[in-house]
């Protein structure tokens, strides 16, 4: 989607989301989970792919996120614990990644560039801006 067409979508839920909590129902539209970075529910959207998130797949081949396809070794073979210290690309992603054209964003420190997956899936760059930004 684009940049428009996720804001519309997100609006839409939104509005859904407020419905349904007027009408006191019990099911929630969880709006922290942008599709692209989007401000929702007051706060950005954090990509923790390498930081508090790996994925562990059914080969034991270890990646920071099940939508970051970057093998940063095997379960198999090695030790999460020293794989999660030692690996560079997850010692990157723990690092403020942080595009220089976000620095001076609001938001940067929250949400240090917007969905990794997705910028490296584009421009195979962990640290280029969120394609979805709309800041």
């Amino acid at each position: 989607m684009s940049k428009e067409e996720t804001t519309e979508y997100l609006n839409i839920m939104e509005k859904e989301r407020i419905k349904l909590k007027l009408k006191k129902s019990r099911t929630n539209i969880a709006m922290y989970r942008a599709l692209q970075f989007q401000m929702t529910n007051d706060y950005p959207y954090t990509c923790t792919a390498g930081i508090s998130l790996l994925t562990v797949m059914e080969n034991g081949d270890l990646v920071p996120c099940r939508r970051m396809p970057i093998v940063v070794g095997n379960l198999l073979e090695n030790n999460m614990y020293e794989l999660y210290k030692n690996n560079k690309v997850l010692q990157e992603l723990r690092k403020d990644t942080t595009s220089d054209e976000c620095k001076n964003c609001e938001h940067a420190k929250k949400c240090s560039g917007g969905l990794k997956c997705l910028t490296y899936a584009l421009y195979k760059d962990l640290n280029h801006k969120d394609v979805g930004c709309t800041e």
